[in-house]
């Protein structure tokens, strides 16, 4: 049953890969072709796979903004390993990832990379709008589709992490609609309170992979980075246990399938921790409200 579920709700993105940044989007689909483009899968050795977004251009160099704990690995003096570290663009291209290239934030878990590259690759739009939609919600109404499908004329405030996902081998970028929830992680098993500067929690389904990937509102802006989940593993048994899950974890035992909350940090930390520790992100940052959209213009109804 919970696999069924789950294949229904990962849906697959076919994405447009020229989409402009000036893209209004207006729909899952229009929020995919904005995401697509813009996300990337990163590797590093030692570490799971992990995605990122691209924030940033200046000449032929980009930026990345990611979670740290996707690029952990990637230290100085590790020349054996960071030769097979490397990230991979929405065209297939592939570029190294050196560890000069990668700047960390202390106390949150971000960190940006750099890449080189003569393709012409959109950038991300950065925003801070505050939302003013978070809701209470017990842990009994975690189910996406239950929130989504609530009032499927209802406009509301939907937001989307788009990463890649690794499960079953399969290499495809995915983009899931969800819904802000309450500020304080309550709702999540463990998390420890703003823990690593996670303060955004979002019932969008996420899967291992999808750590460092963005969440974008929708209008198709970044409104946060996404790394941890609650979720429930599945055992080989078939025993489910509700466990506290980070997403670079994942045991030859257990699936890890996140069908809690999710967390992420949000824009405004990510721009106020560069600011305070120095970090150029040389990025513009919109705080104008994204447009409100139905369940009916997710096409899930």
């Amino acid at each position: 049953m919970i696999l069924k579920w789950l294949a229904l709700t990962i849906a697959t993105v076919t994405a447009c890969l020229s989409a402009s940044a000036g893209v209004q989007a207006q729909s899952l689909a229009a929020v995919e072709s904005i995401a697509t483009p813009r996300t990337v899968r990163i590797f590093s050795a030692g570490d799971d796979p992990g995605s990122g977004v691209i924030i940033g251009k200046s000449g032929n160099r980009y930026t990345v903004l990611t979670a740290q704990h996707v690029v952990n690995s990637i230290q100085s003096g590790r020349s054996s390993q960071f030769e097979e570290s490397y990230l991979i663009t929405a065209d297939g291209q592939s570029y190294d990832i050196r560890p000069e290239n990668v700047v960390r934030f202390r106390d949150a878990d971000l960190a940006l990379v750099k890449f080189d590259s003569n393709q012409n690759y959109p950038v991300a739009t950065l925003s801070d709008y505050t939302y003013r939609l978070y809701e209470n919600r017990d842990y009994g109404q975690l189910q996406s589709r239950k929130l989504l499908y609530s009032n499927p004329q209802e406009g509301k405030h939907f937001v989307f992490v788009a990463g890649w996902p690794n499960v079953d081998d399969r290499q495809t970028m995915t983009v899931n609609p969800g819904l802000l929830v309450d500020t304080d992680a309550s709702v999540v098993s463990n998390p420890g309170t703003r823990y690593q500067s996670y303060e955004l929690v979002y019932s969008n389904l996420t899967a291992v992979g999808m750590s460092g990937g963005a969440v974008f509102d929708s209008q198709g802006r970044v409104i946060g980075i996404h790394g941890r989940a609650d979720g429930r593993s599945i055992s080989d048994s078939g025993i489910i246990e509700r466990v506290f899950l980070e997403e670079e974890r994942q045991s030859k035992a257990f699936r890890q399938f996140k069908i809690g909350y999710s967390l992420g940090i949000s824009t405004e930390t990510v721009v106020r921790l560069a600011a305070e520790q120095g970090i150029a992100l040389g990025v513009a940052v919109e705080t104008s409200a994204p447009p409100l959209l139905t369940a009916l213009d997710l096409q899930l109804s």
